[in-house]
This record gives C-alpha cells, sequence and structure tokens, in this order.
C-alpha cells in the first residue's frame, strides 16, 4: 500500500507543480511509487491466482491495462484544454485518486489456509516461515537469468521502440500527422483488448517459449510493415499501414503478456517471489531505457528504415533464444494449462536439452 500512497502522492504533486525542477521531482515520485507497486502486484496476483491460472491472470492483467490506457486517453482527450490549465490539475488529480482507491481493495483480501501441495497458497504471505533469499542466490538460478535477459531483449526491440521510434518515424519520414498516429495506436488498443483473451485460449497447452517466439517473430512482421508503410509517402495509405503493423504489434503483445511474468513466478521459491518478480520488472524497465535511446540515435542519424531492419533481425534472433529457452526451463513452468480441464497437468522435470 505504500507504493500506492508515493504514486498518488506524485500525480498529485504533478498537478501542483509550477517549475521544471519540481515537475521532475514529482514525475521521479510517481515513478517511485510504481516502481513499487509493479512488481508487488506481480507477485500478489501470482500468489492469488495459483500455478494453473497464472497465466490467465497476467493475460488478463494485461487487457484491463490496455484498456485503462484507452478510457484514460479518452477522458483526457473530453477534459483536457490548452486554454483551460486548470483542466491539466484536474486530471492528475484525478489520477491520484485512482491509486487511492485501490487501498481498501487491498484491505479487504483475507489470506486463507495453505492447501495440500500449494506452496504458495492464495492470499498468503508467500515468505511466512521461510527462510529469506537474497538478490545474490535469486543471481545463481540460471533459469532465471536466462529469462530476464530474454525478457530484457524482447522488451528492448518491441516495446521499448513502439512508443519512441515508431512514433518518431512514422510522424517525419512516414509523413502521418497526429490524428493517423492517434488513429494507428487506438488500433492496438483495440486489438489486444478484443483478442487477449482469444489469443490465450488458443496458446492453452502449448508452451511458453513457443508463445514468446511467436511473439518476437510477430514483431519482426509489424516492423517490415513499419518500412513498407514509411515508403508510402503519408496520406491514407500510409496511416492504413501504419495502423496495420500496430495491430500485428498487438498480436505479439497478446502472446507475451502471459508468457514470461508467469515463468518468472513459476520460477520463484516462495520466500523469493517479490526479488524474482522486482528483478523481473528491472528487465522490463532496462528494454524500455535502451531501446528509445538506441532508437532516437538512429532515427537522428536518418536511419530509420536501417534501423527497422535491424530490429527485424534482432526479432528474429529472439525468436531463436526463445525456442531455445525451453531446454533450461521446468516442464510445469513452461507449459500453459491445456484448455480441456479433463487433460493432465504438466510434469514438473526439466525438459531434456535437444
Amino acid at each position: 500500500m505504500a507504493g500506492l500512497t508515493v504514486a498518488a502522492a506524485g500525480s498529485a504533486a504533478v498537478a501542483m507543480a509550477g517549475t521544471a525542477a519540481e515537475l521532475f521531482a514529482a514525475a521521479g515520485l510517481l515513478g517511485l511509487g510504481v516502481a513499487v507497486i509493479w512488481p508487488a502486484q506481480d507477485a500478489l496476483l501470482a500468489g492469488l491466482a495459483g500455478p494453473i491460472a497464472r497465466s490467465a491472470v497476467f493475460a488478463v492483467r494485461h487487457a484491463t491495462f490496455n484498456a485503462g490506457l484507452g478510457l484514460g486517453a479518452l477522458a483526457a482527450a473530453v477534459v483536457v484544454s490548452a486554454a483551460h490549465p486548470a483542466t491539466f490539475t484536474a486530471i492528475y488529480l484525478a489520477d491520484a485518486s485512482t491509486f487511492l482507491a485501490f487501498v481498501p481493495v487491498l484491505a479487504r483480501l483475507r489470506r486463507t489456509a495453505p492447501t495440500a501441495g500449494d506452496q504458495n497458497p492464495e492470499g498468503a504471505a508467500p515468505s511466512a516461515g521461510l527462510p529469506r533469499t537474497g538478490y545474490r542466490q535469486v543471481l545463481r538460478d540460471k533459469a532465471f537469468v536466462r529469462v530476464w535477459l530474454l525478457t530484457a531483449v524482447l522488451v528492448t526491440i518491441s516495446f521499448g521502440q513502439s512508443q519512441a521510434s515508431f512514433t518518431g518515424f512514422a510522424t517525419r519520414p512516414g509523413g502521418i500527422n497526429p490524428h493517423g498516429l492517434a488513429l494507428a495506436f487506438a488500433a492496438n488498443t483495440l486489438t489486444v483488448v478484443l483478442a487477449q483473451l482469444l489469443v490465450l485460449r488458443w496458446l492453452g497447452g502449448r508452451r511458453r517459449t513457443t508463445a514468446a517466439a511467436l511473439a518476437a517473430i510477430a514483431w519482426a512482421a509489424s516492423w517490415a510493415v513499419v518500412i513498407v508503410a514509411g515508403q508510402l509517402g503519408g496520406g491514407v495509405a500510409a496511416v492504413t499501414a501504419f495502423a496495420g503493423a500496430m495491430i500485428i504489434f498487438a498480436l505479439g503483445e497478446c502472446m507475451l503478456s502471459p508468457t514470461l511474468p508467469a515463468i518468472i513466478n513459476d520460477l520463484a521459491p516462495p520466500a523469493a517471489a517479490g526479488r524474482y518478480n522486482g528483478l523481473g520488472v528491472l528487465a522490463f524497465t532496462a528494454g524500455f531505457l535502451v531501446g528509445p535511446a538506441v532508437g532516437g540515435v538512429a532515427l537522428g542519424a536518418g536511419w530509420g528504415t536501417g534501423l527497422f531492419a535491424g530490429l527485424m533481425v534482432a526479432c528474429a534472433g529472439a525468436a531463436v533464444a526463445a525456442f531455445r529457452l525451453r531446454h533450461h526451463l521446468p516442464a510445469a513452468a513452461n507449459n500453459f494449462p491445456a484448455p480441456d480441464p479433463g487433460r493432465p497437468e504438466p510434469s514438473a522435470q526439466p525438459q531434456p536439452a535437444s
């Protein structure tokens, strides 16, 4: 709950900031709160869902996250006006209230008694009665380190590019206006919301590493469409192509969201769930940091087409790495539950290397 309070304070501070220095400090406070919320929420969701529903809960989280982004953007478009600065203050204060609104929800959660064979029962404190596990011990988990590196690479060449490099390329060499860009992102958000659960069902019974590899392949296809769209000279054709690229990108998101976070939580011993999730989130934030930095340098040098061609190659390499990762994971951490409830659960023994 501390993270929610800090994030609410940061959002309120953004609303009240009067100088650039105050704004940077407020943004830092907001980021600190979110940095606490993200891994804590992942550990909580994984613990409440249990192993069988773990992929599903992360898929639903991704879909609702995108729905929230869409609704928030729509609300901001209706409320905010550059001619009335007070509307910006109102939006950020409303944002602060959403963090605080989650506090009573958490307060209503109750622990349940452990069930047989459940290492991390629903709502139970994962570290109760167990020895503490430090970050040094977590980093000795070679399977987790491999998952961490793959996560960092995948985020760098996907999400880390979609918010920065894609935007810059689509509006400059691509020639589309902000309205066209908004349509492309709207298509992305709508696709995630509509397709996430359908994709999750389709993945039932398959390996999570296969889904991660397919996500990388989808992103490679998305960047190929971006290259083509950049040669269309703007207009309706370019807007349509860039929107199509973001739809393909969204399908990759739908395949990745139920995979890596679930793997991380299945690998984590109950006493170390927070540390595993904290480092897992660090892999995401590293990708969000490195991706825009690399893209900014490439676009600034006029290498937009070369950047996305390089991203296609990187996505292909990441897909191969994801397929190979299956040799280093226990089957129970790598398999999606089968859609047929009568199908037996996968074995927890490691899969042999080929």
